[in-house]
């Protein structure tokens, strides 16, 4: 395995050691994202051995990291169910506030949202049933 890649899965390993609890005010509400959140772990992802090494500054190996993802955003949208347009903004917000990984994994707090919401929404649907 290519020693940019083992730098680059390393890195990806401290920052999600290294999340903030306060980025999840992002979703409060937001439904959309959400959506978007839900269905990232089961995007395919392209990813490419990066081309230089990492850079020193944490927001630049950030921004490193996700040079070497692509996926599908049309893919990403319809299985969210949301519009392309507004899909591409909420990935800005997802990758900006590190709730999501290159990897294709959401970060621990991002998940404990993503499960209360999931268990929120089964508990509107018994008490309509």
């Amino acid at each position: 395995m290519p020693k940019r890649f083992d730098q680059w899965l390393v890195l990806i390993e401290e920052f999600k050691a290294d999340t903030d609890v306060m980025n999840i005010v992002y979703l409060a509400d937001n439904l959309d994202a959400m959506r978007v959140l839900a269905v990232w772990s089961y995007q395919v992802l392209d990813v490419s051995v990066p081309k230089s090494d990492p850079p020193k500054e944490k927001n630049r190996q950030w921004e490193w990291l996700w040079e070497s993802v692509q996926y599908d955003a049309s893919s990403l949208a319809r299985a969210a169910g949301v519009h392309p347009s507004l899909t591409r903004s909420i990935m800005e917000s997802l990758i900006g506030n590190r709730l999501i990984f290159p990897d294709g994994t959401i970060s621990s707090f991002a998940d404990d949202v993503l499960q209360g919401f999931a268990g929120k929404q089964k508990n509107k649907a018994k008490s309509k049933g």
